[in-house]
């Protein structure tokens, strides 16, 4: 008896040192961010929080709507919403993430700006010095209140903020010249611009997350554009068709600022002044209608990273002459990519220069054959 009880105690002992070892968990909240910066408007909010024990939030101000007001231990998110600031002064707020029972507190310093008097207005100029009707005014998110051209200047008025030019805004407004957009724009909708033919200077919201398809398509008179970092997304054949585009800034433009790249997908060119260019090595793929009326192109060189030329990407490339393919696999093609816009679909005519090893890969593969009489191998591709 007296053995099992010294067995036990020594169980005991051994049980306790191990439980010994496993040390508590120090209580703690941690937060993603502890400071936001908002624009005026209204808006929602979201903070990652990585906690150790339960929470709760509260805030400090009318202006903050928090969503849910307790959390969980382990790591959660902070939903909440702000009102919009109508207010001529900046105003700011705190939000408290709390475990009474811990005393933990963290906090969230937020600074709202004020509604600015440029958020009502869009200004442009015109070529004939009149001012420009927009195509349809429901294409904004604000009441149009006046549009007067005074000064050589153009400044259309709305009733309250205006955040979105949206889909056809200023279609085919072919005196449009220069427009400047307020910086609470985030929005410019599919086909806004395009035939704007004499639209010379586009100045975009340092807020904008989105280019919509076609948005600047046609305007042949643009010849650059910066693109904020602010944005997110660039429709299809956003740029299409701008001939007198010299450069890309800004979000997603390349390092010599000749194209306009997205992810590894080559979406446009700017082909103002180029008769020969050597597209960026990193390009997968090159977009449809991404060098679309390169009239003035003589030659250019497709790097081995290519794995993908879709439709139309060098129509009525008419000058062309001189195509130097790198790729040992021919990149899948898509339709009509050299062909001239002569309303027969033919051929360019140019002359496709491809590792020598390859020639009859590229002369055998689907649409490259249409080519296969233009293909010639070049030992030092």
């Amino acid at each position: 008896m007296k053995r099992f009880l010294l067995y036990l105690l020594v169980a005991c002992g051994i049980l306790t040192t191990g439980c010994d070892q496993d040390e508590p968990t120090t209580p703690s909240i941690t937060l993603s961010q502890n400071n936001i910066e908002a624009w005026f408007d209204a808006g929602d909010y979201s903070i990652e929080i990585n906690a150790t024990c339960a929470w709760e939030a509260t805030s400090d101000s009318d202006w903050v709507i928090i969503a849910n007001e307790n959390g969980a231990k382990g790591v959660s998110e902070l939903k909440f919403s702000l009102l919009q600031n109508s207010s001529t002064e900046v105003r700011t707020a705190k939000i408290s993430i709390s475990n009474k029972e811990y005393n933990l507190t963290e906090e969230i310093t937020i600074s709202q700006a004020i509604l600015l008097d440029e958020y009502f207005q869009i200004t442009y100029t015109s070529k004939d010095g009149k001012a420009v009707e927009p195509y349809t005014a429901e294409a904004f998110d604000a009441e149009i209140e006046s549009n007067n051209y005074t000064n050589g200047i153009g400044t259309l008025r709305f009733k309250t903020p205006i955040s979105k030019v949206g889909e056809m805004a200023f279609y085919d407004c072919a005196s449009l010249k220069s427009i400047t957009l307020p910086n609470s724009i985030t929005e410019i909708g599919g086909w806004a611009f395009f035939g704007c033919f004499y639209l010379e200077e586009a100045t975009l919201s340092s807020r904008l997350k989105t280019i919509g398809d076609v948005a600047f398509s046609s305007c042949s008179t643009l010849s650059s554009i910066t693109l904020p970092q602010s944005l997110d997304y660039v429709g299809d054949s956003a740029f299409y068709g701008c001939s007198g585009m010299a450069g890309y800034y800004g979000k997603f433009a390349s390092e010599d600022n000749r194209c306009l790249v997205v992810g590894n997908v080559l979406r446009h060119f700017a082909p103002k002044g180029i008769t020969q260019y050597e597209i960026p090595k990193d390009i997968t793929t090159i977009a449809h209608d991404a060098f679309y009326e390169s009239l003035r192109l003589i030659s250019v060189t497709i790097p081995a990273s290519v794995t993908s030329i879709e439709e139309y990407a060098f129509y009525y490339c008419e000058n062309l002459k001189n195509v130097y393919c790198k790729p040992t696999t021919p990149p899948s093609l898509g339709v009509s990519v050299f062909d001239n816009n002569d309303g027969t679909d033919k051929p360019i005519g140019c002359k496709f220069w491809v590792p020598t090893a390859s020639v009859e890969a590229y002369k055998s593969s689907e649409n490259w054959s249409r080519y296969k009489s233009y293909i010639y191998g070049d030992e030092s591709l």
